[in-house]
């Protein structure tokens, strides 16, 4: 399994699941809600809302990765 293959809203109800505390998890959601992604190719570009994958480089992705997996 990897980051870009969890769906965020599986990620936010196992996390409900195994019962995290609702700050910590009402910060996680508010990280995701409206993510939006800018792909550029050459000069042509295009708005994307991912609703797959963790945060890539963030510190806490592989923490949530890890909470998930198990």
């Amino acid at each position: 399994m990897m980051y870009a293959t969890i769906p965020i809203e599986a990620l936010l109800a196992h996390m409900c699941r195994i019962n995290m505390p609702t700050c910590l998890l009402n910060v996680i959601k508010a990280m995701h809600h409206q993510d939006e992604h800018i792909l550029i190719n050459g000069h042509n570009s295009a708005r994307v809302w991912p609703t797959w994958a963790v945060k890539q480089g963030c510190p806490l992705s592989l923490l949530l990765f890890s909470l998930y997996i198990k």
